[in-house]
């Protein structure tokens, strides 16, 4: 358990309960297992059979309860009054490590599952990145999504006896980080921890699963064999074209992130060079930005688009992908010094609004130890002084170099129409 006090005179408590389990310890054949055992959770409590009487102890208080499932863990999230912290945390701890899991709930809900992948297939964005991911994070259980359709070839394919098995085998206490920001004493809070299920002996030793990875693997495989890697995606319906141009870059504990946020803050924001470039000087599109993410093995900086097709490459090389791959040959020159101080000021910014919410903090707190097996070494207040104010013009300069390079790159398109493919493969190839 991590505690934080509150900073917030509004009674309000975030709890955050993390399970150490996401779909990068799932191997074929059982993949969707950690998403499912979430629905799961919601069904229903040993003392508490149908779902609905479960869930209106939520709603009868006005608590914001919610949960999902990410690559590499499972959380669970509930934001209350103050006053409501006892009953709320006995009811998250029985949904989570006494779920009844009944026979017949299970494949309702599978059928469910199925609904929520067919939602997705209307994600042209989660489409188009699926498929990146793959090849950012090839050679690792990274490369797959946490669930996906074709993991649920019939509303029946996984096996109840499969996935009950995974859920014991995964949700248990010992497995788990309960993250609590609170107005409430940490003495207060932990007796009535004593109180839950949070509180349950260790389970009973038992063989490893063998369907399960018994730890993540580090290797990553090269992205291309010399060529550079292109996706086209051709799906009917789409206005307009997604086109999102990456590198991969470094994993989580690296030092380098820090100087890849910085950079991220110089391509965003109305001021940054991706608006400026795209939209402020050409009114090429509306909707650009870059993002950046971090896992254990590796990384990546990508900046996506959206654009009309006809926009994609235009005549006299004034279209979206010309200018992009223009605007990365810039900035492989270097950044300035006063992008570096405007960006800084946006992150200080974007950190102490976040400081509001107990919600962030606890989130902070709590995926930090999964991720690091230890207590944050700095507090989420402090992040921005210890390590973002320190980030250097050369350092982003660095990195830049380091990871701005073809041998890195990955460009994916989602499209209705035909494309001009040679024409992009063309101005692609430019990129150093």
């Amino acid at each position: 358990m991590i505690y934080q006090e509150s900073s917030q005179s509004i009674p309000v408590s975030s709890m955050h309960v993390f399970c150490d389990v996401g779909s990068v310890f799932e191997v074929d054949g059982i993949r969707g297992a950690s998403h499912l055992v979430e629905h799961m959770c919601f069904k229903g409590t040993e003392t508490i059979r149908e779902a609905r009487n479960l869930l209106v102890q939520y709603n009868k208080i006005g608590a914001d309860f919610n949960a999902y499932t990410e690559k590499r863990y499972t959380t669970y999230h509930i934001n209350c009054d103050d006053t409501h912290v006892p009953m709320c945390l006995k009811l998250m701890s029985d949904m989570i490590l006494h779920s009844a899991f009944s026979k017949k709930e299970f494949y309702k809900e599978q059928k469910v599952v199925i609904e929520e992948q067919i939602r997705g297939e209307d994600s042209h964005i989660g489409i188009l990145g699926d498929d990146m991911d793959a090849i950012y994070f090839r050679g690792s259980p990274y490369a797959f999504p946490i669930d996906h359709i074709s993991y649920h070839p019939t509303p029946t394919h996984l096996s109840y006896e499969d996935i009950l098995k995974w859920y014991k085998w995964y949700y248990h206490p010992s497995n788990m980080v309960c993250s609590i920001v609170s107005n409430l004493p940490f003495t207060k809070v932990i007796s009535i921890l004593k109180r839950t299920a949070f509180m349950d002996p260790p389970p009973k030793e038992c063989p490893q699963l063998p369907f399960a990875f018994p730890k993540l693997m580090p290797a990553l495989a090269p992205m291309s064999s010399g060529k550079v890697n292109i996706r086209y995606i051709q799906k009917k319906g789409v206005a307009a074209t997604i086109l999102a141009i990456g590198f991969r870059t470094c994993g989580f504990r690296s030092p380098d992130k820090y100087p890849l946020m910085v950079l991220q803050q110089i391509l965003n924001g109305f001021s940054g060079r991706l608006f400026t470039a795209l939209r402020t000087k050409r009114g090429l599109t509306y909707s650009s930005a870059c993002m950046v993410d971090f896992n254990e093995h590796a990384g990546y900086l990508q900046i996506r688009v959206l654009t009309d097709p006809k926009r994609l490459i235009q005549e006299n090389c004034d279209g979206v992908l010309p200018v992009l791959v223009r605007m990365i040959e810039e900035l492989k020159k270097g950044v300035t010094a006063e992008e570096v101080r405007h960006a800084k000021g946006g992150l200080k910014g974007a950190y102490l609004l976040n400081l509001q919410s107990n919600d962030a903090i606890a989130s902070y707190n709590g995926s930090q130890i999964i991720l690091t097996n230890q207590s944050p070494k700095v507090p989420f207040q402090e992040v921005y002084e210890t390590y973002l104010a320190k980030v250097t013009k050369a350092e982003i300069d660095r990195v830049i170099q380091t990871y701005v390079c073809k041998e890195n790159l990955l460009v994916g398109l989602l499209y209705d129409h035909a494309v001009p493919k040679k024409k992009i493969e063309e101005i692609v190839d430019r990129v150093k």
